[in-house]
């Protein structure tokens, strides 16, 4: 399956998520029992969610093919950006690469979401840290891992869908090494990297072809229960 059979090129942003501000408020709204889409932004948001199930879509991530991202909320934190979010994450986007970007979506997850989101990684820091603590254990005297997903959740993300070959270690590589001082210097993190890393590696990347199939599912029951939110008026919570 080349690069160029991907389902998700063909997909379109909705008017509501147009912007990473514009998705956060617009999640937020119907949170709050506000309906505020159009009809068309509902038929884009539906057909999104009909290619993440798509057989095709699974496939590609079965097959390497296929992995997520996300550029994180208060992009403009990262060295030498704009001071604006908007602005440095769109120059984040920029640096995945055109050809290996299928589809990006401005977005925002809820706490009990990002938990799902990051279930692997609650697991990795589990097993490696259950008998000590690292000097990264601690911010704001929240364990790492709550910390990770309060961040999370702290504003809005930009969802990115990366496709071709082995895509799950090219992105892994574009973005670089979480610590900016041993990352590659023309990696995302090795340019723009905060020397005081956590909570904010500014990007995220599945670590594995299990982790883009749990992030997707997560991602896609997000968009579901948004969308089912602006249909009925009451936003469901996500079941683990």
């Amino acid at each position: 399956m080349s690069v160029e059979d991907s389902e998700l090129r063909s997909l379109q942003i909705p008017n509501c998520y147009s912007s990473r501000q514009k998705a956060w408020r617009t999640i937020e709204q119907c949170r709050c029992g506000v309906s505020p889409i159009s009809v068309p932004d509902s038929k884009q948001i539906t057909r999104i969610i009909a290619t993440l199930h798509s057989e095709k879509v699974t496939q590609m991530i079965t097959a390497g093919r296929l992995t997520i991202g996300l550029i994180k909320p208060n992009a403009h934190e990262g060295r030498n950006l704009p001071p604006d979010d908007e602005q440095a994450a769109e120059v984040l986007l920029g640096l995945v690469g055109r050809e290996r970007l299928a589809f990006h979506l401005p977005f925002a997850l809820s706490r009990s979401e990002a938990e799902l989101f990051y279930a692997s990684l609650r697991e990795e820091y589990r097993e490696k840290f259950i008998a000590q603590r690292t000097r990264y254990n601690d911010f704001g005297k929240l364990p790492l891992f709550e910390a990770i997903t309060r961040f999370t959740t702290s504003g809005p993300l930009t969802v990115l869908f990366i496709d071709g070959e082995d895509a799950v270690t090219y992105w892994r590589t574009t973005m670089g090494k979480t610590n900016p001082e041993q990352a590659d210097p023309n990696s995302i993190r090795g340019k723009h990297g905060l020397l005081d890393i956590m909570p904010n590696s500014l990007v995220h990347g599945s670590d594995s072809i299990k982790s883009v199939q749990q992030e997707k599912r997560v991602l896609t029951e997000a968009l579901m229960r948004f969308y089912m939110s602006t249909v009925y008026g009451q936003f469901s919570t996500p079941q683990s």
